[in-house]
């Protein structure tokens, strides 16, 4: 009976802000907000993050990458979002970012059954095609992994 597979389907894919040219005390405090897809007038659900409280940041050579350690906050295709700094720029002055209409392929994987139903090592995350940034098309799908956090990296510019 253990050696029955099934097949189950992946995560959504998830994205990772990754800031070119920022440093961690101007990413600090922020407001992330959900939309429903394809609306953007009002928000369903916000996070303020105040003083890098709730947040991970690992640092790259010339970028600086925002993790969320809780497994229910991520950014992923179910929905559209908007990240908002409070005292910083990116993206040519803009002091918020929208991504949208974020695209992914579903995938499977086959588990072993076993008697408590959990995944366990038997994890999957689905393949980030596309997504739109402030209306603008990116298909950058660079997976990164850090504390076992894993998702694409979406390149934010200075």
């Amino acid at each position: 009976m253990l050696g029955c597979k099934t097949e189950v389907n992946c995560d959504k894919a998830s994205l990772i802000l990754s800031f070119v040219g920022k440093n961690q005390d101007s990413l600090s405090s922020f407001v992330l907000y959900k939309y429903e897809k394809g609306v953007t007038s009002s928000p369903i659900d916000s996070l303020q993050i105040l003083n890098g409280m709730g947040v991970y940041f690992q640092v790259e050579t010339n970028a600086i990458n925002l993790f969320f350690p809780l497994n229910s906050i991520y950014i992923n295709a179910e929905n559209d979002w908007k990240f908002k700094l409070n005292s910083s720029t990116i993206e040519g002055g803009l002091r918020e970012i929208t991504l949208s209409e974020i695209k992914e392929n579903q995938e499977t994987i086959k588990c072993k059954k076993n008697f408590s139903n959990v995944k366990g090592s038997c994890w999957c995350m689905n393949e980030l095609v596309s997504y739109k940034k402030n209306g603008i098309t990116s298909t950058s799908t660079t997976k990164i992994e850090v504390n076992g956090i894993i998702g694409y990296k979406t390149i934010i510019n200075q």
